[in-house]
């Protein structure tokens, strides 16, 4: 219809709609029932069946799958692949060279990567490169995709570890559940076990947004304070892609939280541990993070614990600490990582890490809270020979992802993830001193034994 302009050896099938002043370069393939007004296609592109494109560029030896829609003003970059039922919204920009996944709907620029994802979360949240990966704008849109998600009544906690970058992201977020109308409590500065738990108690749902160098991690957890199911990550990302947000014409203020988190974090504690057992304990706790160190001259004044704490270090530190813990008597000493959730353990002459350590914390907790097994994820049957040998237990197994352990926890009434959780794996380890101490005892017989 109109003036337009087609190139030379193009084939356009049955029904394909061309409207006034489009104009298609060389070489330029159109199947059936597509439309296309004012729009400018370039050599050698594919469009494929009832694709609709107005006012829009579409450059050289791109590829657009059927029902594929292009508004005003959007461009698409050279050999782009647009898969079915993608929706590409008004003065958007593809640069060239990406892959668009089916029933993705692109609202901004996309200039970074080869590939742009359905997918959203991996093994644990969401992760990126800040400002490339994770942008304020990605934020936005993702703070709307978890405020259409949940309930519009649910409590919401959103928090993070007090850094630039991850205010910035958090910021974010909030912005865009603000638009859902959810109901959002803002928590700062505390570690990522503290915030598990306070979400357990008092909310619905939490996210936490935490930083490392350049690289920012979100997670989002459930009223049990663990991360969401495939499920739930599956319906975000399904809204994330199409944008079918809900609105809400009120928009709720932010609340910070009345009540100290850390006070919240401080009656779970003392209704959990006997604190009497805690007292004169001597202990070195050590760590690169200053929130860490601070917390626990907290809980050692509170719990009457002595204690020397020492900012700074990393794992090339475990031998300094050793010989400090030797010289000055402690119970034992303490390396933990900046977020708070694992650790070393010194104890007399010994350096319990890793498998050996959270196969103790399994056994402590069996004992405190009185079950019939241990519990451990799924990759310690590796381990297990060794481990037969020390105890005479049953042991559950669970899948190797974090909700999957964390949600047998819960089904057997431990109240704790001490698998991810420093303080209350260190408060738990004071209160069996003696039995940590003839456990250690046991396994330095056997591997003598063995040696």
């Amino acid at each position: 219809m109109g003036k337009v302009f087609v190139g030379c050896e193009c084939e356009i099938e049955d029904d394909v709609e061309i409207g006034e002043f489009t104009v298609i370069g060389d070489g330029v393939k159109i199947e059936k029932g597509t439309k296309l007004e004012r729009a400018i296609v370039w050599n050698g592109s594919y469009i494929g069946k009832n694709c609709e494109l107005k006012g829009c560029v579409i450059c050289n030896k791109s590829v657009l799958k059927d029902y594929v829609r292009v508004n005003e003003k959007a461009v698409v970059g050279e050999k782009n692949l647009l898969k079915d039922f993608v929706e590409v919204r008004a003065e958007a920009k593809i640069w060239p060279e990406k892959v668009v996944e089916s029933n993705t709907v692109i609202d901004e620029n996309i200039y970074w990567g080869t590939e742009v994802i359905k997918s959203v979360f991996w093994i644990r949240g969401i992760t990126g490169d800040f400002n490339l990966e994770v942008t304020p704008q990605f934020a936005i849109k993702l703070g709307n995709s978890l405020g259409s998600v949940f309930d519009k009544n649910a409590r919401i906690l959103i928090g993070d570890d007090y850094t630039e970058k991850s205010s910035v992201i958090r910021k974010a977020i909030e912005t865009g559940c603000q638009i859902t109308g959810a109901r959002l409590y803002r928590t700062r500065g505390i570690i990522l076990p503290i915030f598990r738990y306070i979400v357990q108690d008092y909310y619905d749902a939490g996210v936490y947004v935490r930083t490392r160098g350049n690289s920012i991690r979100i997670e989002i957890f459930d009223q049990n304070g663990i991360n969401i199911d495939k499920g739930l990550e599956r319906k975000i990302e399904n809204l994330f892609v199409t944008c079918d947000f809900r609105t809400s014409s009120t928009i709720h203020f932010v609340n910070e939280l009345v009540s100290s988190p850390l006070e919240m974090y401080f009656n779970r504690l003392e209704t959990t541990f006997d604190v009497n057992k805690l007292r004169n304990k001597k202990i070195c706790i050590l760590s690169e993070d200053k929130e860490i160190i601070s917390l626990f001259d907290k809980i050692c004044s509170r719990y009457h614990i002595k204690a020397t704490l020492i900012s700074g270090g990393s794992k090339h530190c475990v031998e300094n600490l050793k010989g400090l813990c030797l010289q000055s008597e402690y119970n034992a000493g303490f390396l933990i990582d900046r977020q708070g959730e694992h650790f070393i353990m010194i104890m007399s002459d010994c350096t319990v890490y890793g498998e050996k350590l959270k196969m103790l914390l399994a056994w402590l907790e069996m004992k405190k809270f009185k079950n019939d097994r241990i519990i451990l994820p799924e990759f310690f049957k590796s381990f297990m020979s060794d481990v037969e040998k020390l105890v005479d237990f049953p042991i559950k197994f669970t899948g190797n992802e974090i909700r999957e352990y964390m949600k047998e926890v819960l089904d057997t009434k431990i109240n704790y993830f001490f698998y991810y959780d420093a303080i209350s794996s260190i408060l738990l380890i004071l209160e069996w001193l003696l039995d940590v101490k003839e456990m250690i005892d046991r396994v330095k017989k056997l591997e003598a034994a063995v040696i």
